[in-house]
């Protein structure tokens, strides 16, 4: 968008919970935006954490994002983080007020943060407490290189050898210790049930064999998740050059499909209004469904747009001078 004379590029980061992929995915594409852009010469002027304030606590999977986000700026760069609370509509303000004092005077939630001087802010669903958090962070016209983008880039570190990167493999390894713990007690169970199987246990003994299944398969894709953090940063763009690349084709094709059906419709409307084609009392589904189909289009049009532009100036196709650049990084934190 353009304001205040510059131009602002809004980049959403996915959470590391927000979706069926892995945490490893997720955060290989945190890792991928943010090395491409360094090498390109494109320097970040905020980053933008959303927390939920309904939540009363952190959940283990919030802290892990937390931590990485800190280890990915660096302490020097906390002035840049805004921590934007949302969900001001749906709580008293003084409870409001309550968490947030919580969450700063705690060390290990945002009190590292707090004492870097991160700026807080309340994005209260409005356009007005949004374009706040826009202008003070292009108030302060400063660019940062984060730690992370420069042991990727100018260290040449791999994935797991970032500060970032092994937080996050300390937190798997860890978590895959207690599943190996569990899975250790659930087989001595399954082994001791067996031997004193009758019919009046068989369903305690079902349920300990999934949980144990499930244990398995949990420790496994940990395993794969860790695995997937030794990348070189050759090996991640090369990888996410495909996918992105990938991704793009795919909504120009669909973008095409829906393009083709589109026109069908359009043909049969017109036919159907000069009386060639379908009877009256089913021209009000029909046109609901073209309604519905130009809705589709529009969107997908959107979309095509806005990864056409992504990926240009992620590959530097269309060079960005003086462009003001804003990462929204939601990590564990709910949206709304």
């Amino acid at each position: 968008m353009l304001h205040n004379g510059g131009t602002v590029y809004f980049i959403e980061a996915p959470a590391l919970d927000s979706s069926a992929r892995g945490e490893a995915e997720v955060f290989e594409e945190w890792a991928y935006w943010l090395v491409q852009t360094y090498i390109r010469g494109i320097r970040i002027n905020g980053v933008v954490y959303l927390h939920n304030i309904l939540d009363p606590r952190l959940t283990h999977t919030a802290k892990t994002g937390l931590e990485v986000l800190k280890r990915m700026c660096g302490c020097e760069n906390f002035e840049a983080v805004t921590m934007a609370a949302t969900r001001w509509d749906k709580i008293e303000p003084r409870e409001g007020e309550a968490r947030t004092y919580e969450l700063v005077q705690t060390e290990n939630y945002w009190g590292e943060l707090h004492d870097g001087l991160c700026h807080l802010a309340r994005l209260n669903n409005t356009k007005k407490s949004t374009m706040a958090i826009v202008n003070q962070i292009q108030g302060r016209q400063k660019e940062y290189s984060l730690v992370f983008q420069r042991e990727m880039v100018d260290q040449q570190k791999v994935l797991h050898e970032t500060e970032a990167g092994k937080y996050l493999s300390q937190s798997w390894f860890q978590q895959k210790g207690e599943l190996d713990r569990e899975i250790n007690e659930l087989q001595e169970e399954l082994d001791v049930w067996s031997n004193k199987s009758t019919d009046g246990l068989k369903n305690e003994l079902m349920q300990i064999s999934r949980d144990l299944t499930q244990n398995v398969t949990e420790a496994e894709e940990k395993k794969k998740s860790m695995e997937g953090l030794q990348k070189t940063m050759e090996e991640l763009t090369g990888i996410w050059d495909m996918k992105v690349k990938d991704d793009l084709t795919r909504v120009k094709n669909e973008l095409s499909r829906n393009r083709e059906h589109l026109d069908a419709l359009e043909r049969i409307h017109r036919d159907t209004l000069e009386g060639k084609a379908h009877p009256v009392d089913a021209r009000k589904e029909f046109e609901k469904e073209l309604k519905r189909m130009r809705r589709r289009m529009r969107a997908l049009e959107r979309e095509e747009s806005k990864r056409a532009e992504a990926y240009e100036l992620i590959k530097g196709i269309a060079p960005v001078v003086g462009a003001a650049l804003t990462v929204a990084l939601p990590f564990a934190c709910n949206i709304m």
